[in-house]
């Protein structure tokens, strides 16, 4: 039971170091890790210097291990750490951690665009693979088909992958693709 301290003695309250680390609420996880996504993706990221950059990169590290030893699969955690191991140089934990972050999170839209934006702006062979998970993803909603146009039309060497992905698509999501691409062309 609480009990208030008897007048005229003092109140002592623990440092948290002595209490162990204190658990994030699900709303403060989230702010937190939107404060790294936006501190670490492009192109904010670029505003910063290479220093300034790898330090945040390690300090976004730190936060989502925090959480991701509470909440091991949330798949926004593990999008940080990608995201914060690129600017770390450390390729292994990058793809390590997208691909965790596809298995948790494989049809949350907003978080396949961000792994995309990522991959897309990396693309290698191994990130290449990486890429149609998520492009699968993208073309099942109107936002993601927009991102994917946007690609399609400027960056040509996504082309055969996205066709590639997108012939494997339901008839409706083929359809939407098309006429976006035709809209967004014409108008080049």
């Amino acid at each position: 039971m609480f009990q208030l301290p008897q007048s005229g003695s003092q109140t002592r309250f623990q440092p948290i170091s002595a209490i162990g680390d204190p658990s994030f609420s699900h709303s403060s996880r989230h702010d937190v890790l939107m404060a790294c996504a936006s501190d670490l993706a492009e192109p904010w990221a670029g505003f910063h210097t290479k220093q300034r950059r790898r330090g945040k990169a390690m300090h976004c590290i730190d936060i989502s291990r925090k959480i991701l030893k509470d909440t091991p699969t949330l798949s926004f955690a593990h999008y940080i750490m990608a995201i914060s191991s690129h600017h770390l140089g450390d390729n292994t934990a990058m793809h390590r951690h997208i691909l965790l972050s596809q298995r948790f999170g494989q049809f949350e839209g907003w978080l396949a665009e961000r792994r995309f934006i990522l991959f897309a702006n990396l693309i290698t062979a191994a990130t290449e693979k990486n890429l149609t998970t998520d492009i699968a993803t993208l073309l099942g909603t109107q936002p993601g088909t927009e991102l994917l146009t946007k690609y399609f039309l400027a960056r040509p060497e996504l082309r055969p992958m996205i066709k590639a992905t997108t012939n494997r698509a339901s008839t409706g999501d083929q359809q939407r693709f098309l006429n976006l691409i035709r809209r967004r062309g014409s108008s080049l």
